[in-house]
């Protein structure tokens, strides 16, 4: 909704962050029934929404008695998040990043949390942000990448996933070999490619599903019906391919 309602979970974060951020409610909960004076009030909303309510307060309190706690401030920011209070989420996260301003992982929440708003150009800034304070942060990457390819800048998403999978090195980043696999195979036309990066990316987790179904959707869609009911029964069943990338490799090659 990118603003909250007035529902018990809602009144219980504002209630809860307002003495830590100094906020003003929303003109919808200044009402005095939505405003509890009272602790049997506030206890009648804390009740209406036990474990939510309980969260909020409890983070609320750890980090306005200690800042540096970083998990608290994310807690804290991802249930306003889970609320859909993208507007609440934003200003947790901007006091945690002024609380914590080398603390990579806030910065990258709060890019998130402002992509998620449809604020691209300044998500865009805090991703290089988040960069420059961690450049291996594979996550970054991985939801920067993801924001450019869905955007349609499909070349900005291609450097942006190679750039964090040289970072990465030695061991790459299996989401970033992925994620940059289905954006050739899907997005660039550049199959052959897309198939090498995510049989590179099995080779880190043989097992891992989402790289099966990837793989059995690209042998599918160029014919290799064999390979891709290989592919996709694994990924269904969970087992996992034991040999190696060059086998599997040779298999699918064989199946043409």
């Amino acid at each position: 909704r990118g603003t909250m309602g007035a529902g018990a979970v809602g009144v219980a974060l504002w209630l809860a962050t307002a003495h830590v951020l100094g906020l003003r409610p929303p003109s919808a909960f200044r009402a005095p029934r939505c405003l509890p004076a009272t602790a049997s009030c506030r206890a009648r909303v804390t009740l209406a929404t036990p474990e939510s309510a309980r969260a909020a307060r409890e983070m609320a309190e750890i980090v306005a008695q200690s800042p540096s706690d970083g998990k608290a401030w994310m807690k804290l920011a991802n249930l306003a998040r889970r609320e859909r209070d993208l507007k609440l989420a934003e200003r947790v996260l901007s006091a945690a990043v002024k609380a914590q301003p080398t603390n990579s992982l806030l910065w990258q929440a709060l890019a998130d949390t402002l992509r998620e708003a449809g604020r691209y150009s300044d998500a865009r800034a805090l991703y290089r942000k988040t960069l420059g304070l961690n450049a291996t942060l594979g996550s970054a990457y991985h939801a920067w990448g993801r924001m450019e390819a869905a955007l349609g800048n499909a070349e900005a998403a291609h450097s942006i996933f190679e750039r964090g999978i040289a970072r990465g090195l030695p061991r790459p980043n299996p989401r970033l070999l992925h994620a940059l696999g289905v954006l050739l195979d899907g997005t660039l036309r550049r199959t052959e490619e897309g198939r090498d990066v995510l049989l590179r990316a099995l080779d880190c987790e043989p097992g891992n599903r989402q790289l099966l179904h990837a793989l059995g959707l690209l042998e599918a869609n160029k014919g290799n019906v064999t390979a891709a009911r290989r592919y996709l029964l694994a990924a269904m069943d969970g087992a996992g391919l034991p040999e190696t990338a060059a086998v599997a490799n040779a298999t699918a090659a064989a199946a043409v």
